[in-house]
């Protein structure tokens, strides 16, 4: 369990990648406040507009370590299909 984390653009998302490599068993990953974890905000941007693009890297990671988690799962008698399209 982690209390503190850098933002995304400060460098979280590599810390997050590292941790779900040294941590290969994890099963859950909640992130709470994604005030604090978030992207700083640009001056009058849409807010919605914002949050989507800055989950577009988490949803990145989700794929990959779920597609990483599935062929551990499987021995890989199975291929992802997500995961051969990169």
């Amino acid at each position: 369990m982690a209390h503190d984390w850098p933002k995304l653009d400060e460098g979280g998302l590599q810390v997050m990648e590292m941790w779900l490599d040294e941590h290969p068993a994890a099963s859950l990953l909640i992130i709470d406040v994604w005030k604090r974890l978030r992207n700083k905000r640009v001056r009058n941007a849409n807010l919605y507009d914002e949050d989507y693009e800055h989950l577009v890297p988490l949803q990145a990671i989700a794929r990959r370590w779920w597609c990483r988690s599935l062929y551990r799962a499987t021995r890989g008698q199975r291929r992802c299909p997500e995961c051969t399209k990169s």
